[in-house]
C-alpha cells in the first residue's frame, strides 16, 4: 500500500514556454481587443505588449536579466501588470512587495531577496531609497520609457527560470521567499485550461494584492487564454458595495474570492436583496483557505458552479480542486478536490505510512508546479521539500504542506488544521510565531502566546515585572510593523502561563479560557446607541443587545470593516477598526462617537484619499449622503491630492440645542486646523454644503488665514433651493422670454427621463426628510455677510443653475468665476459626469496652488493623466 501511494507521487515534468510567451502569443493574434480595464479605462492587447517591451528594453539596459530579481512596489493598478510582464520579458524574476505593509517590513524583504533594482512610483519609494541599489519610477522615469523601443526584446530567459519570488509568513518572526519557475506556472495554466474551457470570452478580476500568490492564477489564467482582466481598486475591493457594483458594470464571468472575501460579497448581497442573477457569472472560485460548509451552501444557491482550491504557495498557487456539488454535514469545511493533472496529494502518518479512512495524516503534495525552495534558506528547504522513493526505486521530491487532513470514505482529503501553529487567515498564510515574536520586541512584554480560532487572533501577554502596558498601545505597536490581517483581535493580559505536564505551554487551556460570545443584553438606550445596535444586528444577522461586546458576537476584522463602513455611511463619523478596543459595545461606541464628534466639537475628518506632496482639499457637505460620492471624485482628482470629506452628521444636530450655519462651520474649521494647522486652504461645497464652505471661509479669514480656493460644486447660496418648485418659480422670473422656452424644454426632457425606472430616485426615509427640513430651517436663519475672496461655481448644464449663479455673485466681492461641467445636480457626483468635473477642478486647484505659493514648482496635468494607464 506505501508503494502504492509513493508511486501515485511519483510524476514526469514536462517542459513548456515561458510565462509571458503565453501572453505575447494573444497579444499576435488579438492586437486590438480589450485585454485589460482599470478604472474606466481600457488597454488593447498591443497597447499592454508595447508598454511591457519599452520598460523589459530599459530593463535589460540596467543589465536585468536571468538570475536577477527585480522588485515590485505599486498600488494595484495597470502600471502593475505592465511591470510584471516587462520584468518577466527582461528575463528576471519578479518580486511584489504590498504597498500596505509596514515600512519595516517591506525594508526586510528588500534587504533579503536581494533585488537589484525596485520598479515603483517616487512617494511609494522614498522611504526605501536608503535599502535600494537602483530605482526604476513609473512616473519620474517615464520619458526614459517612453524613449525605448516597442520591439519585443530578445531574453536568455528559459522555462527552468525563476519567474517569481513571493513571501509568505514565516515561523522565526520574519516572512520567507518561496522561489517559482516559469514551467511550474505554465503547467498549472495549461493543465486547468481545458477543465474549465477558459477563452476570449472570459473577463476576470484581479481582486488580490500581487504579493498574494492567488494573483499569479487571476493575471495568467486570464491572459494565457485571451481574456479580459478587470483590475479592482484597492478601495473597491474593501466595499463590497463597490464591489458588487465593479462585478455587475464590468461584465465578469470568472470570479476568484478567498471564502471571507466571497462570505463578505455574500452577506451585503443577501442584506441588500440583490440576487446573483444580476451578475454574469459563470465560474465561482473559493481558495486560500478552508471553505466552511455552511458557506458553500449559501453559494451553492446562486446556481453558479462552484469550485473549491487547495494549494500552498510552495505548490504554484493550487494543487487541487472540485467542483462542490454537494454538501457533507459531517464535515465543516468542503473536502479537498482531486488533484490537478501531473499533481499528487497524498496523507502520510509520522513513519511516511498512508492512513486509513477516518485516520488523521499530514498532506504531501508532489508535482510540476513544486517550488524551487525558499529562498536564502537551504536548511528550511531541506526540511520542506524531500526525496521520496518511488515504485522503480528513483527518488522523486515532495513537499510536507504541514497541514493535517482526514481520509473521508469516498477517499477525499477533509482538512482538519494545522501541524505547526500556522494558520490561515482570509487566505493569507500566517505563522503565530511571527506574531509571538513581534509582540516580544515590546519592552514590557515578557512572554507571549498567540491563539488563532476562526479567524480571530487572541494574544496573551504575560508582561515583565513592573511593567505596565495597555491593550491599546500594544495594537498601536503591532499596527507599525504587521499587515492587517495579522493583527491581535484581543489581548488578555495574564499572571502566569498554563503548562502541559511535560512542561510545554498548555494552548488549549488558553483557548478554552477564551469567550468569544456573550449573553444577550438588555434592549435599551437612547436614539444613538440604538442606532448603532442596529447596526449591528445588520452586520451579525441576529438580535444583539447594547451591551454585547463586538468580538464576543464573533467579530473579526472583515466583519469590523463592514461596521466601519456602515458607520460612516449611515452616521458619516469616519472611524477606524482600532475603535472597538477601546469601544466594543453598541452603548459605548455611542459615548466614543457622541464625545468625539458633540463635546469635543471634533467630528473626524474621513480621509478620501492619503499620500501627496500637496495641501489638502477639504469637501463638505451636510449628512452623510454623499461620503461614497466624496471618495470617487477624490480619486479622479489624483493620487498627489490628498482629500477629506466633512459632514456633520445628523445625531450631532439633534445633540444640540442651538445649530447654526455658524456652528456647523465653526465645528469643521477645527477639524480642518486640527489636520492642517495653517493656510493657505482648499475649500470645496458640495450642494447644500456649498453655504457651508462659504462660512467656513469667513470663518478663516476673519482668523488670518489664506483661503487659495473656495468651489461650489453646484451649490446654491439661496435657501429656496431646498424646494424644486420655489427654485424653478425664482429662476423662471428671471428669464428671458427665450430663455424661459429653453428652460422648460430642458425640465421636460428631463421629466421624461426620470419616467426611465434606471432613473428613478429612493423616495427619502422619514429620517432624511426631517434632517432635510432641519437643514432648511437652519439655511434660512443664515445671514450671509460679503465675502471678499475669489471663488468658482461649477455649475451642471442641466440644473437648475444652468441659467444663473445661485446668488454667489452678490456675496464674492472678489470675483465669481463660472464653469460650466456636464451633467445634473443628482447625477453631477456619478459616472460618467464625475470625471469631467474633476479634470476642471484639478486644473482650477493647481493653479490656485501655484499663485498661493509660487515658489513650489507644480506641474499641470488634468484628472485623466493621473490614471496610470492613460
Amino acid at each position: 500500500m506505501k508503494n502504492e501511494a509513493l508511486a501515485r507521487l511519483s510524476v514526469t515534468e514536462r517542459s513548456h514556454a515561458c510565462l509571458h510567451e503565453l501572453f505575447e502569443s494573444w497579444a499576435e493574434r488579438r492586437p486590438d481587443a480589450i485585454a485589460l480595464t482599470f478604472e474606466g479605462k481600457e488597454l488593447r492587447w498591443h497597447e499592454l505588449e508595447n508598454r511591457a517591451n519599452r520598460l523589459a528594453n530599459l530593463l535589460i539596459d540596467c543589465a536585468m536579466g536571468p538570475g536577477a530579481r527585480v522588485g515590485i512596489l505599486l498600488h494595484r493598478s495597470a502600471d502593475t501588470i505592465v511591470a510584471i510582464l516587462a520584468v518577466l520579458k527582461a528575463g528576471a524574476a519578479y518580486v511584489p512587495f504590498d504597498s500596505a505593509n509596514p515600512e519595516e517590513r517591506l525594508s526586510y524583504m528588500i534587504e533579503d531577496s536581494a533585488i537589484s533594482l525596485l520598479i515603483s512610483r517616487s512617494i511609494l519609494a522614498e522611504p526605501l531609497k536608503k535599502k535600494l541599489v537602483e530605482l526604476v519610477c513609473i512616473d519620474a522615469d517615464a520619458t526614459a520609457i517612453a524613449r525605448q523601443s516597442a520591439e519585443r526584446p530578445v531574453s536568455r530567459v528559459t522555462a527552468s527560470d525563476l519567474a517569481y519570488i513571493i513571501y509568505t509568513s514565516g515561523s522565526t518572526g520574519k516572512p520567507k521567499g518561496v522561489q517559482i519557475t516559469h514551467r511550474s506556472v505554465v503547467h498549472l495554466i495549461r493543465a486547468t485550461q481545458p477543465m474549465f474551457d477558459f477563452d476570449q470570452k472570459d473577463t476576470w478580476s484581479l481582486f488580490h494584492s500581487c504579493a498574494f500568490d492567488l494573483s499569479v492564477w487571476e493575471i495568467f489564467g486570464c491572459l494565457a487564454s485571451g481574456g479580459r482582466l478587470v483590475i479592482v481598486p484597492s478601495s473597491v475591493g474593501h466595499s463590497p458595495s463597490a464591489f458588487y457594483d465593479l462585478l455587475r458594470r464590468e461584465k465578469v464571468t470568472v470570479l476568484n474570492q478567498t471564502p471571507a472575501g466571497i462570505q463578505m460579497l455574500l452577506r451585503w448581497m443577501e442584506y441588500e436583496g440583490h440576487s446573483p442573477d444580476s451578475l454574469s457569472l459563470r465560474l465561482l472560485m473559493c481558495g486560500g483557505e478552508a471553505l466552511p460548509t455552511v458557506l458553500a451552501e449559501g453559494l451553492l444557491q446562486w446556481k453558479i458552479p462552484l469550485w473549491n482550491f487547495y494549494g500552498p504557495t510552495e505548490a504554484t498557487v493550487w494543487a487541487a480542486c472540485g467542483r462542490v456539488e454537494k454538501i457533507a454535514h459531517a464535515c465543516t469545511s468542503v473536502p479537498i478536490g482531486p488533484p490537478i493533472p501531473s499533481y499528487q496529494v497524498e496523507l502520510f502518518n509520522e513513519k511516511l505510512e498512508p492512513v486509513g479512512h477516518g485516520e488523521v495524516g499530514e498532506i504531501y503534495i508532489t508535482g510540476p508546479g513544486l517550488a524551487v525552495g525558499y529562498w536564502n534558506q537551504p536548511r528550511l528547504t531541506a526540511e520542506k521539500f524531500i526525496d521520496l522513493p518511488s515504485a522503480n526505486g528513483k527518488p522523486h521530491r515532495v513537499y510536507k504542506t504541514g497541514d493535517l487532513g482526514r481520509r473521508a470514505a469516498d477517499g477525499g482529503i477533509e482538512f482538519v488544521g494545522r501541524l505547526d501553529q500556522q494558520v490561515k487567515i482570509r487566505g493569507f498564510r500566517v505563522e503565530v510565531g511571527e506574531i509571538e515574536a513581534l509582540l516580544q520586541q515590546h519592552p514590557a512584554i515578557g512572554r507571549c502566546v498567540v491563539i488563532v480560532e476562526a479567524d480571530r487572533i487572541a494574544a496573551f501577554i504575560l508582561p515583565r515585572p513592573g511593567r505596565m502596558v495597555s491593550a491599546s498601545e500594544l495594537l498601536a505597536f503591532a499596527e507599525a510593523k504587521l499587515p492587517g490581517y495579522m493583527l491581535p483581535q484581543r489581548f488578555v493580559f495574564i499572571e502566569k502561563l498554563p503548562l502541559t505536564s511535560n512542561g510545554k505551554i498548555d494552548r488549549r487551556a488558553l483557548s478554552r479560557s477564551l469567550y468569544w460570545r456573550g449573553e444577550l443584553a438588555e434592549l435599551s438606550g437612547s436614539d444613538l446607541p440604538e442606532r448603532i445596535r442596529d447596526i449591528f444586528v445588520r452586520i451579525f444577522k441576529k438580535p444583539v443587545g447594547l451591551k454585547e461586546n463586538f468580538f464576543e458576537l464573533g467579530g473579526d476584522s472583515l466583519l469590523a470593516t463592514c461596521l466601519c463602513v456602515e458607520i460612516e455611511r449611515e452616521l458619516g463619523f469616519g472611524m477606524r477598526t482600532g475603535f472597538l478596543y477601546e469601544a466594543p459595545t453598541a452603548e459605548k461606541l455611542a459615548e466614543l462617537i457622541r464625545r468625539d464628534c458633540v463635546s469635543a466639537n471634533l467630528p473626524p475628518p474621513v480621509v478620501l484619499q492619503e499620500g501627496g506632496t500637496r495641501p489638502p482639499i477639504f469637501c463638505m457637505n451636510v449628512g452623510a449622503a454623499n461620503l461614497s460620492s466624496f471618495h470617487r471624485l477624490a480619486h479622479y482628482l489624483g493620487k498627489d491630492l490628498p482629500s477629506y470629506g466633512l459632514v456633520v452628521p445628523e445625531f450631532a444636530y439633534e445633540a444640540r440645542k442651538e445649530i447654526s450655519v455658524e456652528v456647523i462651520a465653526s465645528i469643521h474649521v477645527a477639524a480642518i486646523q486640527n489636520v492642517q494647522p495653517t493656510g493657505p486652504y482648499f475649500l470645496a461645497g458640495v450642494s447644500s454644503g456649498g453655504i457651508v464652505a462659504f462660512e467656513v471661509a469667513q470663518q478663516l479669514t476673519a482668523a488670518g488665514e489664506e483661503v487659495a480656493l473656495l468651489a461650489f460644486l453646484d451649490a446654491s447660496a439661496l435657501s429656496d433651493d431646498y424646494h424644486p418648485v420655489r427654485s424653478h418659480i425664482r429662476v423662471f422670473r428671471r428669464l428671458s422670454w427665450k430663455e424661459r422656452f429653453a428652460f422648460i424644454a430642458k425640465k421636460i426632457r428631463r421629466l421624461l427621463q426620470k419616467v426611465d425606472s434606471t432613473h428613478r430616485r429612493v423616495p427619502l426615509s422619514p429620517d432624511a426628510t426631517r434632517f432635510q427640513g432641519t437643514m432648511e430651517r437652519v439655511h434660512r436663519a443664515y445671514i450671509p455677510r460679503p465675502y471678499y475672496g475669489r471663488a468658482v461655481l461649477f455649475r451642471a448644464r442641466e440644473s437648475l443653475l444652468c441659467f444663473d449663479d445661485g446668488g454667489w455673485s452678490q456675496l464674492v466681492r472678489g470675483g465669481l468665476d463660472i464653469e460650466e461641467v456636464p451633467g445634473d445636480h443628482t447625477y453631477l457626483m456619478e459616472n460618467p459626469y464625475i470625471l469631467p468635473l474633476a479634470d476642471r477642478m484639478r486644473s482650477r486647484i493647481i493653479s490656485s496652488m501655484a499663485e498661493a505659493m509660487p515658489a513650489a514648482p507644480i506641474a499641470l496635468c488634468t484628472a485623466l493623466d493621473q490614471v496610470p494607464i492613460s
